[in-house]
């Protein structure tokens, strides 16, 4: 590998099924012209997991952890429509990950497997995938990934009218991505969380309206209002309804 690339790339040790041999790891990155994979200043677009996939096959990475592009791959695929080969790489992404001890290859290939079988209208075999995939998750110690799969299936049996069963992994997806830093998804988890009643309380109460002026507009009582009032900025992760006003302007 020539000097200029040593110096960006770095030395992982593939110890599953190399011999414990050394190789180079490759990095993937989403840019204007699809998902582009590079080896040091060296950048081009290439068609999702295509380069990455030959490069780690001609340096010998079998490891998925080392080179993980699948995820992205697959990810692009779906939004380009492009079932068929968003389907073969989870395909080998699942008999990859069977015979690895790390369980972040098999977490993304049940994510990507109940996203196609949500394309194609299997939707009962979603959860279940989903549930899987959030177990693997929540033993690994992965909170991030937690966090979005948990929102993933809350939202999934929301807009399937499980309101009891959504509000739970909702509110756990808002802790956890509250915990880790990652403010967009407590927020839209939070988000998701509220009820119908609570959504109609929060959205008079970001215009400034007070709980009782609230309360006299849905036609129930003020100690109701105020129980919405702590509900609502418990999912939220806020403690007042200043900071609830300024969420609403400042997402």
């Amino acid at each position: 590998m020539p000097t200029p690339w040593r110096r960006w790339a770095r030395w992982t040790s593939a110890r599953n099924g190399t011999g414990g041999r050394r190789h180079w790891q490759i990095r993937t990155r989403p840019g204007r012209d699809g998902y582009g994979c590079s080896i040091s200043r060296l950048c081009w677009p290439c068609t999702p997991g295509v380069r990455p996939r030959a490069l780690a096959d001609r340096l010998q990475i079998l490891e998925p952890c080392v080179v993980p592009w699948a995820g992205d791959a697959i990810t692009a695929y779906l939004y380009g429509s492009r079932i068929d080969d968003a389907r073969a790489v989870v395909t080998s992404l699942e008999s990859t990950a069977d015979r690895l001890p790390c369980r972040f290859p098999r977490i993304v290939a049940l994510g990507a497997r109940a996203a196609l079988k949500q394309i194609e209208g299997d939707l009962e075999a979603v959860p279940g995938l989903l549930d899987e995939a959030i177990a693997l998750a929540t033993a690994s110690g992965m909170r991030v990934l937690e966090a979005r799969l948990r929102h993933r299936l809350g939202a999934l049996l929301r807009r399937s009218g499980q309101d009891r069963a959504a509000r739970p992994l909702l509110r756990r997806a808002s802790e956890l991505a509250e915990a880790c830093g990652a403010e967009r998804l407590a927020k839209k988890a939070g988000d998701d969380a509220l009820t119908a009643a609570e959504q109609r309380v929060r959205r008079l109460a970001e215009q400034g309206v007070k709980a009782r002026q609230i309360a006299d507009q849905l036609f129930v009582s003020l100690n109701t209002i105020e129980t919405h009032l702590q509900r609502i900025y418990r999912k939220l992760g806020i403690n007042s309804q200043r900071e609830l006003i300024a969420l609403a302007h400042h997402p």
